[in-house]
């Protein structure tokens, strides 16, 4: 399905970047990204939110299972090394209990998808970052957007899904606030096959 193509191009994309950078394989009079270091990549299948904190555990026991071989006198380094990061889900409802395990621990979560403005919470989501803005942030550009061009009166259209609908709550509690108009308000219906 759809979902299934989606995660299979993210896959693609992280493979060809982790290649370039350990390949140095970009323009000849560049640089190495990352000189003298080698990038590696354990994948997941994280589509449900059972199958995410699954994989966070997981990630948490083999990363304490080989602390604890290092720490055994005359034990060698293993060739594999233990995760530095964990990079997704792709949701915040998805993203939210690992995020509580893996801030336990410290371990690093960088999330492309996760806005959820109460991933912002460092008191319990310590260790969480993320590379798009979180929600309050993207509703305070859409309100300069509105306020800049002088559009006061507005239709305003969301998802059904939490992000759609919480989107929507804030941009109308927001919008009060400087002056516009929601002329008409209205759900989109999550499309089956």
């Amino acid at each position: 399905g759809r979902e299934k193509k989606h995660g299979y191009h993210l896959t693609q994309a992280l493979r060809f970047a982790v290649e370039e950078i350990n390949n140095g394989s970009g323009p000849p009079q560049q640089q190495p990204l990352l000189p003298g270091v080698t990038l590696g990549y354990r994948l997941y299948d994280v589509c449900s939110l059972q199958a995410g904190i699954l994989a966070t555990v997981n990630v948490l026991r083999d990363q304490e299972q080989r602390e604890q071989q290092a720490a055994q006198p005359g034990s060698a380094p293993g060739l594999e090394a233990s995760p530095l990061a964990v990079i997704g889900p792709d949701s915040s409802s998805k993203t939210m209990p690992p995020a509580v395990l893996l801030g336990a621990y410290l371990m690093p979560q960088i999330s492309y998808e996760s806005s959820n403005e109460m991933l912002s919470n460092k008191k319990v989501y310590p260790s969480f970052f993320r590379t798009i803005p979180s929600d309050k942030i993207q509703v305070a550009a859409l309100i300069q957007l509105l306020v800049r061009f002088k559009w006061t009166w507005i239709a305003l259209l969301g998802s059904d899904n939490a992000y759609g609908l919480q989107g929507m709550q804030s941009l109308s509690q927001q919008s009060a606030y400087h002056g516009i108009c929601i002329a008409y308000q209205a759900v989109l219906p999550k499309l089956t096959a």
